[in-house]
């Protein structure tokens, strides 16, 4: 068999091996077979994600000069926990020097890095940021991505090579100075294409935060708003920003209608610029295939439950303007303005890959097909009508009623049942991710004893609840159970016991006389990715503070 591999052509080895989809396949591939080693490292090195501080000493493993992988890594991806960079600063700082002097020379083509670089007063002399990036840019010249923070200023971008390249850019502003840096950075960029703006308002004491927003932008647009013209991007990604003055001002620096993707990630007052996105040509049109909006429930006294109709509506007005987003994300936990109505859904449902609701819970009164008809009324009903139009949808999540873990394990609950009828309908619907909390029924009753309650029964009643329903949506492939909205939130708790991630895929058993009934599986989330590639919903965090990059490459 070995010769027959030795003899065939190299595109046709590569052919093989992208049917192997699980990156430990692969590995026991290039690691049993000489003639498919030098294809199959490939897509294994292709992407290199790390997560610290846990994944440093993976990293200083895997970059030493005989590791043969490393000339196949074109994108990088650096992922730190927040509390990591608070206690541990310089564990951020040796990676990247690590990576900047040991990576061979111009290989890499993205390398994405989502938090902030540490304050100047706690870098030591020997590892400072400026120099470890300023590195990293001149040996990797065919960057298409480049990182703007405080720790670099123009005059050392300026004595990098040439712009041109360059497509993402990456800001991270915590002053007036780097803002005015990003903006003579892209008066220089000719071939810009996605942007990523993330403001830290808390750095701001001076004024207030729809102030500051709205100075920034001016000072990040500078050189298009002097010029009166709009700069062209295919994907805009903002965090931070506070719109209730800033929206005029973006609005009229950005093309809007020409968009591809928008992200409005962890930004107050979204329904002022959700309301300047507009249409443009003839006959009037918008680009935008991705949309992210996400914000928190506490951040301002305007965006809750109780806001106005007309806000409410101009989501809608939005969505029904236009048709074709293959991505939503609306995470943004009791802000009814930003609850999109199902009317306004389905002019989008055709198109739908990808849905993530969280702003309202999923209402299944028993009386609820007597509203079906209003467009604003969130019911399973209307689900049932909008799953049956989603031809394309493949990944859901949404808030639904709590998940009551009880001791008569005869029937789910009623209301999640409806839901799962519901999904049913939709044809290639693979994962599904509820949004809600486990209840724990003696919480509610009262008359069981607490002490009843182990790890293993609540184990044993998620994965029977797991089961009943899977088997009411048979098209489900993949299920997560007792997952945080973010990863700031502490575990769920039932009586004292943490509740960690549960994961299911569909599976079978056989009875005693060799009967197949269908059972949920528990599995890790890298077998959950193995077994359905299109399940990154399930590790979705869209509260968090890395950006969701969904709709574009670098």
């Amino acid at each position: 068999m070995t010769t027959t591999l030795i003899i065939l052509p190299t595109d046709l080895l590569t052919l093989i091996i992208s049917y192997i989809r699980a990156p430990s396949d692969l590995r026991n591939v290039y690691r049993t077979c000489k003639a498919l080693y030098a294809v199959a490292i490939v897509p294994i090195y292709r992407t290199m994600t790390l997560r610290l501080p846990h994944g440093y000493h993976l990293l200083a493993q895997a970059l030493v000069p005989e590791n043969a992988g490393l000339s196949h890594v074109r994108h990088f991806v650096l992922k730190a926990h927040t509390w990591g960079l608070n206690e541990a600063r310089g564990d951020l700082l040796m990676p990247l020097q690590l990576l900047a002097i040991s990576l061979p020379r111009d290989t890499l083509i993205s390398f994405t890095l989502d938090w902030p670089i540490q304050d100047e007063e706690y870098v030591d002399s020997s590892l400072r940021a400026e120099f470890i990036l300023e590195t990293l840019f001149r040996r990797q010249r065919k960057l298409r991505t480049m990182r703007v923070d405080p720790s670099v200023d123009y005059s050392q971008i300026s004595r990098f090579d040439d712009l041109a390249n360059v497509t993402t850019f990456q800001f991270e502003i915590l002053s007036e100075t780097t803002a005015e840096t990003c903006g003579r950075v892209l008066g220089n960029s000719p071939s810009l294409r996605n942007l990523e703006v993330r403001l830290r308002l808390e750095r701001f004491d001076l004024h207030s935060p729809d102030t500051t927003s709205v100075d920034i932008v001016e000072r990040v647009f500078d050189c298009f708003l002097k010029a009166n013209r709009q700069i062209m991007l295919r994907a805009l990604q903002l965090h931070g920003f506070d719109f209730a003055l800033a929206s005029v001002k973006l609005a009229t620096a950005v093309d809007l209608s020409q968009l591809d993707s928008l992200g409005l990630q962890q930004c107050t007052s979204i329904v002022g610029i959700l309301g300047k996105i507009k249409p443009n040509g003839v006959p009037p049109r918008l680009a935008l295939r991705t949309l992210v909006l996400t914000e928190y429930d506490d951040s301002t006294g305007s965006s809750t439950v109780g806001t106005s109709n007309s806000n409410t509506a101009a989501f809608d007005v939005l969505l029904e303007s236009f048709t074709g987003l293959e991505n939503l994300v609306v995470a943004a936990s009791g802000h009814r303005e930003l609850m999109p109505g199902f009317k306004a859904l389905n002019c989008h449902a055709a198109m739908l890959r990808l849905l993530y609701l969280d702003c309202l819970p999923i209402s299944s009164s028993a009386d609820d097909a007597d509203v079906t008809d209003d467009p604003n009324v969130v019911s399973t009903s209307n689900l049932h009508l909008l799953m049956r139009q989603c031809t394309h949808l493949e990944q859901l999540a949404l808030e639904t009623p709590d998940l009551m873990l009880k001791y008569d394990d005869t029937e789910i609950e009623e209301s999640m049942a409806k839901i799962a009828v519901a999904l049913a309908t939709a044809p290639r619907l693979r994962t599904f991710r509820p949004i809600n909390q486990l209840v724990h029924r003696v919480n509610i009753d009262g008359y069981f004893d607490s002490n009843e309650v182990t790890r293993a029964w609540i184990d044993s009643t998620l994965q029977h609840w797991a089961t009943k329903f899977m088997k009411s949506s048979p098209r489900l492939t993949a299920i997560g159970l007792a997952l945080r909205r973010s990863s700031f939130e502490p575990w769920p708790d039932v009586d004292g016991f943490d509740v960690h991630p549960h994961y299911y895929v569909r599976g079978h058993q056989l009875d005693a006389y060799g009967r197949k009934s269908m059972i949920a599986l528990r599995v890790s989330y890298e077998q959950v990715r193995e077994i359905e590639p299109v399940s990154e919903i399930l590790e979705m965090d869209p509260y968090g503070s890395g950006l969701l990059r969904l709709g574009y490459q670098p």
